[in-house]
C-alpha cells in the first residue's frame, strides 16, 4: 500500500487517542489483506496532512500474547518465592 502510493520509507508514530479509536473499529474499515498466509491486514486513513496505516498481523498478535502469558507465569511463580 505505501509503494502504490509512491512513499519510499515509513515511519514509527506515537498513537494518540484517535488512532485508539480507529483500533479499537479497525475491522470496520475493511481492511486489506497483505498477506494470508501470516494473517497480516491493513488500512490506509487519509488526513488532511499525512496518511496513516495501520496493520494488524494475527501471528504477532499470537506471539505477543503467549509472551505476555509467560510473563505473569513468572511473575506469580516469583511472588509466591517472595511468600
Amino acid at each position: 500500500m505505501i509503494r502504490a502510493d509512491n512513499l519510499q520509507f515509513i515511519t514509527g508514530k506515537k498513537l494518540n487517542k484517535s488512532d485508539d479509536n480507529i483500533i479499537a473499529k479497525f475491522e470496520t474499515y475493511n481492511p486489506h489483506v497483505i498477506d494470508e498466509e501470516s494473517g497480516i491486514r491493513g488500512i490506509k486513513i487519509k488526513k488532511p496532512n499525512t496518511i496513516n496505516y495501520l496493520y494488524f498481523s494475527k501471528k504477532l498478535q499470537k506471539e505477543q500474547l503467549e509472551s505476555r502469558a509467560r510473563k505473569v507465569v513468572r511473575e506469580i511463580k516469583e511472588a509466591k518465592a517472595i511468600q
